[in-house]
């Protein structure tokens, strides 16, 4: 649910129905590994792989899948900046 621009809540009724969206732990982990560790637009966080995170390169809601090929590894600072596009 869109609060104001770029900023949005997951209702309640969007995760009964979904319960099961995003990367599997196992997919996760091998974006991870497929990328070095290493976040693809500043090659950071190496030493700091909590900072990390599997997102998709086609969005959910666009028809991508939560497949290993549609998964790219960014920074937290990256992930938002391509949540916001």
């Amino acid at each position: 649910v869109k609060v104001t621009k770029g900023v949005y809540r997951l209702s309640s009724e969007f995760s009964k129905q979904s319960p099961t969206l995003g990367f599997t732990d196992l997919c996760r982990n091998s974006i991870f590994e497929r990328d070095g560790f290493r976040c693809c637009e500043c090659k950071d966080a190496k030493d700091q792989p909590e900072s990390l995170v599997a997102t998709h390169v086609v969005p959910l809601v666009l028809g991508g899948g939560s497949v290993l090929s549609n998964g790219v590894t960014l920074c937290s600072i990256h992930a938002l900046i391509h949540i916001l596009e």
